[in-house]
């Protein structure tokens, strides 16, 4: 409806172990737009684990996840926000709130900032790529 380019959907992760921790990047693959999704998916969770990086907190690399593949094993993905956009999109999940170390690393205004400029970076390499391509 407001014409975007691409889709962001970011949140915080849950879990009932509170061990597990990390960012992860969800993406429909079975979509108009599924190898782009794959594409800004990589952008965004390779962006987070540098500006984690940069932040200095060793998180775990959860990965880039297709979701039917994850959640069905066949060609429905489960997220809506993947699922119904007309764009290239992805969900962030950025960090496990359940987590001690994950929580901290969120109540910190400049790890903010990190993965606000790192995502940003990514965002804008991916656009001028793509329209580099059109």
């Amino acid at each position: 409806a407001v014409d975007a380019d691409l889709y962001l959907a970011i949140h915080g992760n849950g879990a009932v172990v509170p061990s597990i921790s990390g960012p992860e990047t969800w993406y429909c693959g079975h979509h108009d737009e599924g190898v782009a999704n794959e594409q800004l998916a990589h952008a965004i969770q390779q962006a987070m684990m540098d500006a984690l990086h940069e932040y200095g907190y060793n998180a775990p690399d959860r990965g880039v996840k297709e979701d039917a593949e994850s959640h069905h094993s066949g060609d429905f993905c489960e997220f809506v926000v993947t699922r119904e956009t007309p764009v290239p999109a992805a969900l962030l999940e950025f960090l496990f709130l359940t987590n001690d170390d994950d929580a901290r690393v969120l109540a910190d205004d400049r790890a903010h900032v990190l993965m606000a400029q790192h995502v940003a970076a990514a965002i804008d390499a991916f656009m001028q790529e793509r329209n580099a391509r059109q």
